[in-house]
């Protein structure tokens, strides 16, 4: 990919951003509504979490503000995978219905890049603020502050996490394309996010393969978590490359072989 496929690219992103955020900025009770929403969830949610260490005193050995740790990285990853892969592939799964994938297929654009850059959801921007202040809570009340190094490398592995996330919703929409009849698969990803919320030692070791090799949900949220706590095994690290290339192949071959499949609505 040369310097100006690269600039025409970052233009789009920027086109797309600004048609985004105007559309965010009209449809502001929307944003209102989305916001209680998603305040009184994570208000229950804790309610929830508080009642449960009334009667226990930990869980996997992790205290109660290491889990709130979790459930606010939950929230901030939440937040991304929202804002730029759940809700374009919703308008996706829309468009196809309605005959309207083939202009994006015509166009002389990589095709997924269209679709996930298509219609970003900043109201999701909510998920993410919430997530830093639980997660600054939380440390606070640890009397704990992650180095430098463990926050750059929290980073690196969440940047990596959110590609596994997009190869993986990629897969799904891939299915979507060859079957139509499997519309609901594209939210497989967040019908498991509960699962990130708890340390994985609580599942078995085949629900834990589950929730790494399947549906990754402990890469996206427990990985990232435990470098920031600096708890983290050379194996961790291990296992989110190895899974970000399965994901990345899978998600190649799908995606060329629903391109071969796909008939147009034109015929």
């Amino acid at each position: 990919m040369n310097l100006l496929v690269i600039k025409k690219y970052i233009k789009i992103l920027y086109l797309e951003i600004r048609i985004s955020i105007r559309k965010f900025t009209t449809y502001k009770i929307d944003f209102v509504l989305s916001l209680f929403s998603m305040i009184l969830y994570i208000l229950t949610y804790l309610l929830f979490i508080g009642y449960l260490f009334l009667r226990v005193h930990a869980i996997a050995n992790w205290n109660i503000y290491q889990i709130l740790i979790l459930i606010g990285f939950g929230q901030f990853w939440a937040g991304f995978y929202f804002m730029f892969i759940f809700t374009s592939s919703r308008k996706f799964i829309d468009d196809f219905i309605q005959g309207q994938y083939d202009f994006i297929v015509l166009k002389p654009i990589n095709t997924r890049f269209m679709i996930f850059v298509k219609d970003i959801d900043f109201s999701s921007l909510v998920l993410i603020i919430e997530g830093i202040i639980l997660i600054a809570y939380s440390f606070v009340n640890l009397h704990f502050a992650p180095s430098f190094e463990e926050i750059c490398l929290t980073m690196f592995i969440f940047v990596i996490a959110l590609h596994i996330a997009f190869n993986m919703q990629s897969i799904l929409l891939s299915i979507y394309i060859l079957i139509p009849q499997r519309s609901h698969l594209y939210n497989l990803l967040n019908d498991f996010s509960e699962f990130g919320n708890f340390p994985y030692e609580v599942y078995g070791k085949f629900m834990f393969l589950v929730l790494t090799f399947v549906v990754p949900i402990v890469i996206l949220v427990n990985f990232p978590v435990r470098a920031l706590l600096g708890i983290s095994t050379f194996n961790n690290y291990i296992i989110v490359f190895v899974v970000e290339i399965l994901f990345m192949f899978a998600s190649n071959i799908m995606w060329r072989f629903s391109m071969k499949r796909y008939v147009s609505f034109g015929g």
